[in-house]
């Protein structure tokens, strides 16, 4: 009878400590790859036999005129500069300021000058084009354009020079397609006060700053731009409201791959960004964005963080194999995320913290930590969201109120289908969660509100991990005091 009894209570110490491990999720850094820049943007060869010629400075239009290898000056035949090599030189390589002429400076090669290689300045608005020239090793910006509006500046090579690639300033109107400004010690393409700017298939990348920066520019539209390997960001926009980015890559570079700071009602579509140090986007005081078919994977931080930029709409974006959290929202009220995965992240697919009013539809959280959590967030409503195979929860809400579960799948998570602590006024409606590891809803609190519950095919509220303990204690009480009870009618 005695040997009985200890294999009983051996029975029960052994039962207890498995109800009561966790698994533990081990967070694998990612292993950064090599990268070499390539460059994919179109640029056409320069095979242009250049004639060496001195520094041209222009300041009006008759200088303009005799400096000038054909052309009338008109909108249909402009003048044209063309074919010099300029090397070195005490100021500019070219200067062009105060005229009102159409021109073009086209196949030129620029380089060593001790300021600007090309410098427009102050002449009447979309009357300058730059096409197809080499700017490189000068002792300031390779292209900048000062106080001029509407320039088009289109298949140059801005590279290794000590300022910026190609620089605009006070600008607006600017389109820039099919450059290259890579290696420069600043930024690869700098915009100020150059609003309604556009910014196509050109590179950005290798360069001692960020990528592109755009300050003060409201209104520009950057599409189909590589911007890789800058030692701070690939694309960093300052105060520029209404900004669109279509279809960009930012990859491997230092800071965050795309970071907006008071730019609100952006619309980022179908960005690549992967493997940067920190965020992948990053938006900061920025709201009423959208956020659409973004793709966001394998950055040291967080994939896609919005910081204080409520009202802002997130949908189709896909967020994985982040170091840190797939998407975060934190201070984001009114905001709305509509079928984004957010799998194979280190921490939590979707986070959201201190965000009211805000409405997930239709998200995946699979293979993370936690595959949605909300922390300190209230009057929220989470429906047709699927959270599954996580390594610890599938749903879990901490410290928030007045939420709404609808219509959510939570299975096979190793821990918990759902996680409630001190959360009052909770609506759970035609959820599944079923076959999750530790127990499918687990709650630490006593004001939660729970309207029919679907596990599998019947409504059931598992109680919380002390209750579960309690009961099975009793049983194996019971089962023992009946072995011996036995033992003793025999």
């Amino acid at each position: 009878m005695r040997r009985n009894g200890k294999f009983v209570v051996l029975l029960w110490v052994v039962l207890f400590l498995g109800s009561v491990t966790e698994q533990s999720s081990q967070q694998t850094p990612i292993e950064r790859k090599e990268f070499s820049v390539q460059n994919t943007v179109a640029n056409k060869a320069i095979t242009q036999n250049y004639t060496v010629h001195d520094p041209i400075t222009v300041t009006n239009d008759n200088q303009l005129a005799a400096v000038a290898n054909s052309g009338e000056g008109t909108s249909s035949n402009p003048y044209i500069i063309s074919g010099w090599n300029i090397t070195g030189g005490n100021n500019y390589g070219i200067y062009i300021g105060g005229t009102t002429n159409h021109f073009i400076i086209k196949e030129c090669r620029i380089e060593k000058s001790n300021s600007h290689g090309i410098l427009i300045h102050s002449i009447v608005a979309r009357t300058a084009q730059i096409i197809d020239n080499i700017c490189v090793n000068n002792g300031e910006q390779g292209i900048y354009i000062y106080h001029t509006e509407a320039v088009t500046i289109i298949n140059n090579t801005c590279n290794e020079n000590m300022g910026y690639g190609i620089g605009l300033h006070n600008a607006m109107g600017s389109k820039l397609f099919t450059n290259i400004a890579n290696n420069n010690q600043r930024m690869g393409i700098n915009l100020y006060r150059s609003e309604d700017s556009t910014i196509s298939n050109n590179s950005g990348s290798s360069n001692n700053a960020d990528g592109i920066n755009i300050d003060t520019s409201e209104s520009s539209t950057l599409t189909t731009n590589i911007f890789n390997n800058n030692t701070k960001s690939g694309i960093n926009i300052f105060n520029s409201g209404s900004t669109r980015l279509v279809n960009n890559t930012c990859k491997f570079n230092s800071n965050t791959g795309i970071y907006l700071y008071q730019s609100g009602g952006a619309n980022l579509t179908s960005n690549i960004v992967k493997e940067n140090q920190r965020e992948g986007i990053f938006l900061v005081l920025s709201p009423s964005s959208l956020l659409l078919k973004n793709t966001c994977t394998e950055n040291f931080e967080t994939g896609l963080f919005l910081w204080s930029s409520g009202f802002s709409t997130l949908t189709n974006n896909s967020v994985y194999k982040n170091i840190k959290t797939g998407i975060a929202l934190r201070g984001c009220s009114s905001s709305t995320l509509t079928n984004n995965k957010g799998y194979n992240n280190s921490n939590t697919g979707i986070f959201l913290y201190a965000c009211s009013s805000s409405h997930l539809d239709a998200n995946h959280g699979n293979s993370n930590r936690v595959g949605i959590s909300l922390i300190y967030s209230e009057t929220t409503t989470l429906e047709n969201n699927i959270c599954n195979n996580n390594l610890g929860v599938g749903i879990a809400l901490t410290n928030s109120s007045e939420l709404t579960l609808n219509n959510n799948t939570c299975k096979n998570n190793a821990e918990y289908g759902i996680y409630l602590e001190n959360s009052t006024l909770v609506t759970l409606l035609n959820n599944v969660f079923s076959d999750n590891g530790i127990q499918d809803i687990y709650t630490m609190m006593y004001n939660t509100t729970t309207t029919p519950l679907i596990k599998k095919s019947e409504d059931f509220l598992y109680s919380s991990p002390p209750v579960i303990f309690a009961i099975s204690l009793l049983i194996y009480i019971l089962i023992y005091l009946g072995i011996l009870h036995f033992r003793k009618r025999n």
